[in-house]
């Protein structure tokens, strides 16, 4: 639970989507082939081919007048999840515990008030 977090939350505060890059450039998303991250917080080198020899391009991410240390990201669930038709996926999730490994059993076993 504490591995997922809610990253398109930083676009509505500290990031920003953005339609050129540094030099004017359009930057569309499904273009890019070769991301490069460095510790330039809020900048991302990128390049639309894989060709080694062609430089990175560059695009700033942050939104103007934001601090570059404010970028983590809040946790998505702070409560486990609650399973939607509980009873019937209870059922069939501890009839599937014999392929399960035993160390989590406990957790499909708990009682269901624990994750509603």
């Amino acid at each position: 639970m504490n591995d997922f977090f809610s990253f398109s939350e930083l676009l509505k505060s500290a990031l920003n989507t953005k339609k050129f890059n540094d030099n004017g450039e359009k930057f569309v998303w499904k273009d890019i082939k070769w991301l490069r991250f460095t510790k330039n917080i809020g900048v991302l080198l990128y390049k639309d081919t894989l060709n080694a020899d062609v430089p990175f391009k560059t695009i700033s991410l942050l939104r103007k007048g934001h601090a570059r240390s404010n970028l983590l990201p809040p946790l998505t669930y702070t409560k486990p999840v609650p399973i939607g038709n509980f009873c019937q996926k209870k059922k069939d999730l501890i009839e599937l515990l014999p392929l399960i490994p035993t160390v989590f059993h406990h957790f499909y076993q708990a009682d269901s008030q624990t994750y509603r």
